[in-house]
């Protein structure tokens, strides 16, 4: 039994390594949003058939472009994710902050469904063969072949010496679906769409590349003439050279390098030259080079002489004692170089993936699920808000403990902050968007063809949390759904974090007794829904630390405690409530305990490095 549960952990681990596409920065251990158990633990709303969101009437989580999201697609790749980063040592497990799995599947998706619909305008697609061909690898991965005709001893081997006919092949392939727990027309669809994301992507590189070496054949022709009629190479470097290191200094490498610092192509060329000499463009893996050499170490004179004893026990030391290295190799080691070059790069994967964003950017995405709203409203992320029909951005964030008559009127100009800056970091990263998406960013106001300065730290519009507008949210959600533990906690969640800013406080004001109140009334109703989180003791010892009701805070922080090995998260919260309870011993104890569990993940890393 132990040894087919082994196998069916491999056989997952194997799915899933190939299954998903664009994943970032994701988190696990996922027991919140609308995907949860009447208490806590998260199951398939798919099959319950339950599922509701912020818009009356739409039943998906997202869409992009009128194209719908729908509960089964977004629960299929939620569980993937999930399942992939199951034995992470670094996720956060506090139920709100979990919520970020739910945004990043829903970006995930908003990236794999633009690749889709690229792939549709440009008439890829994927033959049966290729579908065929990708689930083989599969097979030949999960059940390796086996060389030999006897028994192999285990399953896995067994099933590979046995993989070799057809009607075995479709045995194993049974076998493999079976143990992933899906069906053989599933693995295909998952299959064709990946592939079909992958030639979407390799078409975009293509042209991208294409670009990038038109360029670059330009700016060739550009140097060459230039050098032609006598203008000095550092001149010229500073103007065309990619190389952002030593463009600013003329091009010159001031390092000696050895052979070997860039590929065999460079070698090839500049070790035969003479110092004094420009070579003609070299192509590398990178690109292109124009090189001119100030300085060489070659291999000849009394200096190469006397190093071939230090070279050769250099090489002895690696290769064994009795070894005799060939004049080749000690030459690789002694000869050393310095250049000034022009880099002319023709690698596209920047232009790639920033096309990618900015055409995931530019469609229509809107997002109904008011937990994943609320998670971006409380972190700064774009909102991808719904039109609604009966109450509005505003109305929701009044549904908060704001005070009354609060000034709400620069709501939705914070909510397009988020979009706006996160344009404007993806244009520093990548680079401008194409100019035939340009309109549909026309409202963000981007400045385009502009010199960045890259010596300077960027400078963007600061961004607040929407405390209000997230609370709403996720009163929305309990409207819909009072029985899922994880939405009480995230409500005391959002009012703890929105309590603990004293800017969030003063841009909306909040009424601090009853938000103690309402978060001791949402904590024991998560505690009535489900008992064993520690996180729920923890936040509510935090609020009666704050409270100023120190024996009601000891009692949860005690519960707290039983759930706290090994998580920094909690941790962090007990050592923060316990000093903020006066009991500072209890705080020191639970600091060590942080930094013993640093220690320790640091230890099963690699090395430690002391943070927070």
């Amino acid at each position: 039994m132990r040894l087919m549960e082994r196998i069916r952990t491999r056989m997952r681990v194997l799915f899933l390594s190939f299954a998903i596409i664009f994943v970032v920065s994701v988190f696990a251990g996922l027991g919140v949003g609308f995907f949860g158990t009447s208490m806590r633990r998260p199951i398939s709303t798919a099959s319950r058939g339950d599922y509701r969101t912020l818009v009356p009437g739409v039943t998906a989580v997202a869409s992009i472009d009128g194209e719908e999201i729908d509960i089964l697609t977004f629960d299929k790749r939620l569980q993937l994710l999930r399942q992939q980063m199951r034995d992470s040592t670094v996720i956060s497990r506090d139920p709100f902050q979990q919520l970020k799995l739910l945004s990043d599947t829903v970006d995930d998706l908003f990236t794999e469904y633009t690749l889709i619909k690229y792939a549709r305008e440009q008439n890829l697609g994927v033959s049966e063969g290729e579908v065929r061909e990708e689930i083989n690898r599969r097979l030949e991965l999960a059940y390796p072949s086996q060389t030999t005709d006897e028994p192999s001893g285990s399953v896995l081997g067994e099933l590979g010496r046995r993989f070799k006919s057809s009607t075995e092949r479709e045995k194993a392939l049974n076998e493999y679906v079976q143990t992933l727990g899906i069906t053989l027309p599933m693995l295909k669809q998952e299959i064709r769409r990946e592939l079909l994301n992958k030639k979407a992507i390799d078409h975009i590189s293509d042209l991208e590349k294409a670009k990038k070496e038109a360029d670059a054949q330009d700016r060739i022709m550009k140097v060459q003439a230039a050098l032609e009629g006598g203008e000095d190479f550092g001149d010229l470097a500073e103007k065309y050279s990619d190389d952002t290191g030593s463009r600013d200094k003329g091009g010159l490498l001031e390092q000696m390098i050895p052979r070997g610092f860039f590929d065999a192509a460079f070698d090839a060329v500049v070790y035969d030259m003479s110092v004094g000499d420009v070579s003609d463009p070299i192509e590398t893996e990178f690109g292109y080079q124009i090189v001119k050499l100030i300085d060489k170490k070659a291999a000849e004179g009394p200096d190469w002489e006397a190093a071939k004893p230090g070279l050769t026990e250099r090489i002895r030391q690696q290769r064994g004692e009795t070894y005799e290295p060939t004049h080749e190799e000690l030459k690789t080691l002694y000869e050393e170089v310095k250049i000034q070059h022009i880099t002319l790069q023709t690698i596209a994967d920047r232009e790639t993936y920033g096309r990618v964003y900015w055409m995931t950017f530019a469609a229509d995405r809107r997002i109904y699920d008011p937990m994943i709203l609320a998670w971006r409203a409380a972190n700064t992320e774009p909102l991808c808000f719904p039109e609604l029909q009966d109450t509005t951005m505003e109305q929701i964030a009044r549904d908060s403990l704001l005070e009354a008559g609060a000034d709400l009127s620069g709501l939705a100009e914070k909510a397009y902050d988020f979009q706006r800056v996160k344009l404007l970091r993806y244009q520093r990263a990548y680079g401008d968007p194409p100019v035939e998406l340009r309109p549909r960013f026309a409202e963000f106001n981007l400045e385009y063809d502009k010199e960045i300065d890259r010596t300077k730290p960027p400078e963007y519009p600061e961004l607040d949390e929407l405390y209000p507008l997230a609370a709403g949210l996720v009163k929305q959600a309990i409207k819909l759904n009072d029985a899922i533990a994880n939405y009480h906690y995230s409500l005391a969640a959002v009012y703890d974090d929105w309590l603990d800013s004293s800017k969030a406080r003063e841009m909306f004001p909040i009424d601090v007794e009853a938000a103690r109140v309402e978060m001791e009334s949402e904590l024991k109703r998560c505690l009535e829904l489900y008992k064993f989180d520690g996180f729920y003791y923890a936040l509510a010892g935090k609020n009666y630390a704050e409270w100023v009701k120190p024996d009601r805070a000891r009692e949860k922080l005690a519960q707290a405690e039983k759930y706290a090995p090994g998580d920094i998260d909690l941790l962090k919260i007990l050592t923060g409530a316990y000093r903020l309870n006066g009991d500072d011993e209890k705080a020191d104890e639970f600091q060590l305990a942080i930094l013993e569990e640093q220690r320790r993940r640091g230890e099963q890393q690699g090395g430690w490095v002391k943070g927070d």
